[in-house]
């Protein structure tokens, strides 16, 4: 083989590994205002409890995402832009959903336990448990986005109000000529969007929150 394509089939390998290795995600939620439907309540807002499988294992590590795949379809880990565990990004992004729906919320860095003591402390009228089974993007050139999260809101002697899943897998469409910027894009949207669908976008969830 000629040296001059040689050297265009070297450059081309490192090309399609290199793009898909090292790619963060930047998840920095800023909610729509609406009308204040939890004005006046106190929520407390326990530590999302990551029970993706190969999380709890130690397989990926606690800020892992999903995976960019290269051009010859291997996969390279994708991570938190500023290194955060995810489910520290889930409860910030739950936070930030419920306060711009009025509610004054309370994150506890400790996950759900002795809710009624938990409540009383934080002098709060409900509690919120966020639990991840799932969440992972899984890019080639589209996107397979999975997720599998689940929110129970609790009264202040820790009796269960209301309870809601949200579990599926979808394609997102993504881009033939740049996929990691398309994931960039579209990942975290999408997880915005159905961390609303899950609490605030959930009629039966607000009206636990707020009556």
């Amino acid at each position: 083989m000629p040296r001059a394509s040689l050297g265009i089939v070297t450059l081309s390998i490192v090309l399609l590994g290199g793009c898909a290795a090292g790619n963060t995600h930047t998840f920095n939620y800023v909610p729509t205002e609406r009308s204040e439907v939890g004005k006046g309540v106190v929520v407390l807002l326990f530590a999302v409890d990551d029970q993706r499988p190969y999380i709890v294992s130690g397989e990926e590590p606690a800020n892992f995402v999903g995976e960019q795949r290269s051009g010859y379809g291997i996969p390279f880990n994708v991570t938190t832009t500023d290194k955060r565990p995810f489910a520290q990004v889930v409860q910030e992004t739950v936070q930030r959903d419920l306060e711009a729906s009025g509610f004054r919320v309370t994150p506890s860095p400790q996950k759900a336990g002795d809710v009624p003591a938990a409540v009383s402390a934080a002098n709060a009228n409900r509690a919120l448990m966020v639990l991840m089974r799932e969440f992972k993007s899984d890019t080639y050139n589209n996107i397979n986005f999975d997720y599998d999260f689940e929110a129970v809101v609790y009264d202040a002697s820790g009796k269960e109000l209301a309870r809601n899943k949200l579990a599926g897998e979808e394609e997102i469409p993504g881009s033939l000529m740049n996929p990691p910027k398309a994931a960039k894009q579209k990942v975290p949207p999408r997880f915005y969007e159905t961390i609303h669908r899950l609490i605030t976008g959930d009629e039966k969830m607000m009206q636990a929150l707020t009556k």
